[in-house]
């Protein structure tokens, strides 16, 4: 059985929507009922593993590294045909990051909306910092 997008979607919720390959997950679990139609086509994928049953009567699914691949390329292609690709913001006031964007600076402005809250200063001021981006 091949994954379709609906299962891709499941996939990258249950990892937490990391924008990307060069974004490591900060989850992996799927809280579902045990005996829904959603957990056995997760079964019947082979992309999950099921986990411990929690409180209620769900059970934890685990997205396996073949399924993390998977949905990683599914995502990339998604950005590739919306035009967007990874960008490195770096700069001596800022922590590198990356950031999907479909240009430079885009993800410079990105970053700035970021930090405006806590820094209080315009985007010129921004750029004077010295921040810039690079292709990922």
């Amino acid at each position: 059985m091949a994954p379709n997008d609906a299962d891709f979607d499941h996939m990258h919720h249950a990892l937490g929507r990391p924008d990307g390959p060069h974004v490591e997950p900060y989850r992996n679990y799927f809280a579902v009922d045990p005996k829904s139609r959603t957990a056995r086509r997760f079964m019947r994928l082979g992309l999950w593993t099921r986990g411990r049953a929690m409180p209620g009567g769900l059970a934890c699914f685990h997205v396996t590294p073949e399924g993390q691949r998977l949905t990683m390329a599914w995502l990339a292609a998604r950005q590739r045909k919306a035009g967007l690709r990874p960008w490195i913001v770096y700069g001596p006031e800022v922590s590198t990051r990356t950031i999907i964007a479909k240009s430079a600076p885009a993800a410079v402005y990105h970053v700035f909306l970021d930090l405006n809250d806590a820094w209080n200063i315009g985007f010129r001021d921004f750029l004077r910092l010295g921040v810039r981006a690079r292709a990922a």
